[in-house]
Parts: C-alpha cells; structure tokens; sequence
C-alpha cells in the first residue's frame, strides 16, 4: 500500500500555510495561558464564552465573502474587472464589520441591564475590535487567493508580534483580563490590516465596484456554508455557554482550558482548509473530478495520520499536562482531554472531504452533515451535562464529530462517483487511499 503523497509544491504552500496559522494559534494559546494563571478559570471562562461570538462573524465573512472570492476571482482575467471585484468584496467586510460592531454593542448594554458587568465590558471590548479583526482575516484570505501564503505569514507574524507585545505591557501593569485581551487583539489587526489596506490601495476599486453583482454571485455559492459554519460553531463551542449556565463561570473555564489543549492542532486544520480550498478548485479546473479526488485523499491521509499522533501524545500525558499549562486549579481534567482530543481527530479527518465539496458545489452536503453533528450535541449534551459535568460535555462533544465526519465522508463518496461517471472515468482502477478509485495517471501528475 502507498503512502498518499503531495508534489513538492503542495507540501510548499500547505507548509507555510500551516506556519502562518501556526503564528495565530500560538498567540492565543499564550493569551489563555495568562488568563488562566493570571485570572484562574473565572476570566478563562469568560475568554471561552465570548471568543466563539467572534468565530461567527469570521465564519460569516469566510462563507459569504473570502471563499467565494478564492473560487470565483479566477473568472476575473482583466486587472480592472478584478478590482471591482476586490472592491465590492471588501465593501461586504465593511457592512458585516458594522453589523458585528452594533450587534456586540447592543449584548453589552443588555449585559449591562442584567447586572453583568464583566460580560458587558468583554461584549463593548469585542465590538470595538471586531472590524480591524475582520479587516485582518479579509487581508488573510485574499493573499491565499493568490495562492501567496508568505504573504500571510507577514500578516500573522506582524500582527502575533504587536500583540504579544500589548499582552505584556497590561500583564506588567496587571490589566490583563478577557477585555483588554480582545482589545489588544484588535489594535494589533488595526495596524498591520491598516497597512495592507494603503500598501494594495491601487488594487482596490469601489467607484462602481459591482458589489450588489458579487454579493448574489457569492450568496449562491456560499449561503449553504455559512449556515454550516455558524453551525460547526455553535456545535463544538455550545458548552462553556451550557456549563456556565448549569455551574458557573470558573466550570466554563475548565472545560475551556481542556478543549484549547486538543484543539492545539487546529492551526493545522484551518492552514489546510486555507490551502486546500484553492487547490481543490484548481484540481478541478484543469484535471477534473479525478484529481480533485486524488488531492482529497492525499490530504485527509496526511492529516488522519498527525491528528493520530498528537491523541497519542494527549494520552500519554493527559495526566499532567492540562495543571502544568494552566496551573493547581485545573486539576482533574484527564477523561475529559483525552474524549475532546479524539473528537479533534475525527474533526480533521473529515476536514478534506468538507472543501472537496464545497468547490464541488455541493456545499448543502457539509450543511446536512453539520446539521446531524448539531442535533446529537444538543441530544445529549444538556442530559451529559447535567450528569457528568465538563466529561459529559466532552462525550457530547466526540459522538457529535463522529457523526458529522461518517455523514460527510459518505457524501462525498456520493458525489465524487457521481462526477466522475459523468466525466465518463467510473471505471478508474482503485488507488490505495484513493477511496473512489483514481486512475494512476491522474494521481502520478499530482506526485
């Protein structure tokens, strides 16, 4: 049996993909890490319950803005026509920036209203820094559009740099807490998003930028994910929220600490969702559902065989590892580690299979698939909970991602045989890890 194989281009841009997202995780990783010791499991609580609010507005942006504009700038062959288009996608960044501002506003004088003043002032701290995060991310997935991850490196790196610099100057002056964390969070992105905006000026045009245009166009691609990625969301992060609800904030906190150590790989998924969205749609483009099959084969080979790896890590150090990151207040957290970790190794080996289809068109097959994650979540979830604490959270958490990724797998399976009969290739001879059967000669251009 072959071991999947990329070409040394793929591994190229996945590796640097993978280094820039690595920059990002790592710094919010030491964002928890001072918050957890600084402010015990109360303010990491805290951080847990209000940092998914912003992966919605990003996963909003992704779904509707910056993934159709990967799939579609490619038809946009004239340099003037491709500017309007960049214009009137990046008019979407700015309405949906305002939306989020005001919608955080409002949460923070509701919060305020309930006699809640932390949450508030988290709530009124994010939506001052919502736009310039959202700016950042804009500026992120445009230059991986162009199949151009150093760029993005420099992004994430000067943006890594500037707020790590801002955590310690409010950690010296112990002012550290959720608040100030987001609102470093979005200075940082302010400046280096800012200095993107002027340096790519002249590539922008929104003097009759065909917003309206970009916006169906992009709706009947993307409207399907962003209802599964809002859904992945409330999915895998709906319980700090139960937990606080049920026990309180500090409980929050220690499922919090434990879902950010097996989420550690994470940066690796979203590296390769950024690579593999593009590569997917190239694939397609120029050897048809084929190699598009070879190429999703490859990666969620490589990707099932890392994630495997690090739950043998987690396993062997699941004891210690959780109090040695966080400190004495996290003890007892193991079973509850080791069940989130293998939920992460199901959720990135159904990851290939999830961009496969989106560039497929099939997008409403990663929504369904979601959707069932969702109902088991919430099935036994509330009952878990309630029974058996940040554990049961986590047992909820694993049969949600199993679910998700058989469902999503078999899907793909579906419509990738589908294609390929229409292509006249439903007789291809199997490939090892090639699932549906890849011709040798398709998968040999691809070495």
């Amino acid at each position: 049996m072959r071991l999947p194989r990329f070409n040394l281009a793929t591994a190229s841009l996945a590796g640097t993909a993978i280094v820039e997202r690595a920059l990002l995780g790592a710094t919010t990783f030491a964002v928890t890490i001072l918050l957890g010791r600084c402010g015990g499991p109360a303010e990491l609580g805290l951080f847990s319950i209000f940092f998914p609010l912003l992966f919605i507005a990003i996963a909003v942006q992704e779904s509707l803005i910056t993934a159709p504009y990967t799939v579609y700038s490619a038809n946009h062959a004239d340099a003037q026509a491709r500017r309007g288009y960049l214009g009137g996608v990046l008019t979407h960044t700015l309405l949906l920036s305002m939306a989020t501002s005001a919608a955080f506003a409002a949460g923070a004088i509701a919060l305020f209203a309930m006699e809640k003043p932390q949450m508030a002032c988290v709530s009124a701290a994010l939506g001052a820094a919502a736009p310039f995060i959202l700016l950042r991310e804009f500026a992120r997935r445009v230059v991986y559009a162009e199949l151009n991850p150093m760029a993005a490196v420099a992004i994430s790196g000067s943006v890594s740099l500037l707020q790590l610099a801002m955590m310690a100057a409010l950690h010296w002056n112990g002012n550290l807490n959720a608040a100030s964390c987001f609102a470093a969070m979005g200075a940082s992105s302010a400046i280096v998003g800012g200095f993107w905006f002027v340096m790519n000026r002249r590539l922008i045009q929104f003097r009759n930028a065909p917003a309206a245009a970009a916006f169906r166009q992009n709706w009947s691609l993307g409207s399907w994910s962003v209802a599964t990625q809002i859904g992945e969301i409330v999915r895998t992060q709906m319980f700090p929220w139960l937990l606080a609800i049920v026990a309180n904030d500090a409980t929050a906190g220690l499922f919090g600490a434990c879902a950010i150590v097996a989420a550690l790989p994470t940066p690796l998924h979203v590296a390769l969702s950024n690579i593999l969205l593009p590569q997917f749609a190239r694939e397609l483009k120029e050897r048809g559902p084929a190699g598009a099959d070879g190429l999703m084969w490859q990666a969620t080979g490589w990707l099932s065989g890392v994630m495997a790896v690090y739950f043998a890590i987690i396993v062997a150090t699941s004891a210690w590892i959780v109090p040695a990151i966080y400190g004495a207040d996290y003890q007892g957290t193991q079973h509850a580690l080791i069940v989130l970790t293998l939920a992460q190794v199901f959720a990135g080996a159904s990851l290939p299979a999830a961009r496969a289809l989106f560039v497929l068109h099939r997008p409403e097959q990663v929504f369904y698939a979601h959707l069932a994650g969702i109902v088991i979540n919430l099935t036994l979830g509330v009952s878990f909970v309630h029974s058996w604490g940040i554990t049961g959270a986590a047992y909820a958490t694993l049969a949600g991602a199993v679910f998700k990724a058989g469902l999503g797998l078999w899907w793909y399976l579906v419509e990738a045989r589908r294609q390929l009969k229409e292509q006249g290739l439903g007789e291809l001879r199997p490939h090892a890890f090639g699932g549906i059967g890849v011709a040798e000669a398709a998968l040999e251009e691809t070495a």
